[in-house]
């Protein structure tokens, strides 16, 4: 743990280090595009922010919402019912074991990604409107590359212990669904991820924002890329 914090002091200080100054050369020119920069800012999309549990799939089901996405209604299928339940219970228990023994990690990873990125973001302005933020992407010491590629060695258990937990919650679903009901679970578990991706994220923030959005998912959680 030493040596990553070291580390992550060590990727802030060339972050900091890279930061262009302030003044120079370029202010009257600046004020004069002062316009057309604030349109570029506004137009420009929102950065999402890191979220660990998110990256690696952290979340629960909704077992009543699956069961009726299934449409197991029928009273002949109650001890079905129950099954289907007692898996989907026993799969967001598994996660959560996950989430909790991660918590510290992720927490880290969060504050420190989250802090980069912002820090960043004037680097990055500057280096697209003078052409090379491609080239600066792409570079390997990328202070940003460098941090991602840290954080995902961090999460790599956890993401693959998530990644073992669904395929056991999918073998046990199959065994005890037939053919129809288990690709309406399937069907179910693309649309969850899909809803819960920072694209989906965004848009929900927007419609709440104009008021048409609603309450918290109980999933609490998605998988998310960064």
């Amino acid at each position: 743990m030493r040596i990553f914090l070291l580390l992550l002091c060590a990727l802030s200080f060339n972050v900091s280090q890279a930061q262009p100054g302030g003044g120079g050369g370029r202010g009257g020119r600046s004020m004069g595009g002062g316009q057309g920069q604030g349109q570029s800012e506004r137009q420009r999309p929102k950065t999402v922010e890191f979220n660990a549990s998110n990256i690696v799939g952290i979340f629960n089901y909704d077992d009543n919402e699956a069961v009726d996405k299934i449409k197991l209604k029928s009273k002949k299928e109650s001890a079905l019912i129950l099954d289907v339940r007692q898996a989907i219970m026993q799969y967001n228990q598994a996660v959560n074991e996950i989430a909790l023994n991660n918590k510290d990690n992720f927490d880290t990873l969060n504050v420190y990604m989250n802090a980069l990125m912002k820090s960043s973001r004037p680097q990055r302005g500057q280096q697209r409107g003078s052409g090379d933020y491609g080239m600066q992407e792409d570079n390997q010491d990328n202070p940003i590359r460098q941090a991602k590629r840290l954080a995902e060695k961090k999460m790599e258990p956890a993401k693959k212990g998530i990644q073992e937990e669904e395929a056991k919650l999918n073998a046990k679903l199959e065994g005890i669904l037939n053919e129809k009901q288990y690709k309406k679970w399937l069907k179910y578990q693309t649309a969850v991820k899909k809803e819960l991706e920072p694209e989906a994220k965004s848009e929900n923030n927007s419609n709440m924002s104009r008021g048409g959005g609603q309450g918290g998912s109980s999933r609490g959680g998605g998988q998310m890329g960064y």
